[in-house]
């Protein structure tokens, strides 16, 4: 499908940029009082998706194209 070639495309920028957007979730949801697995579940998601669509913006970025 045309999104899983986008994200498979996309897959060595997140993993480049993912330590950003999990840092980021995790100072966000630091004070918030819950289990540590309620946490995670909620975190997770959301750092997997904003990790693929910053990716997505920055492979659009001219030069980034060419590098593999």
């Amino acid at each position: 499908t045309p999104l899983l070639q986008k994200m498979s495309r996309a897959a060595y920028a997140t993993y480049i940029l993912h330590p950003l957007a999990v840092i980021s979730i995790a100072l966000i949801l630091k004070t918030w009082q819950v289990d540590p697995a309620l946490k995670f579940l909620v975190a997770a998601p959301i750092a997997v998706t904003i990790s693929f669509l910053v990716a997505m913006l920055v492979i659009k970025l001219p030069g980034v194209k060419n590098i593999a």
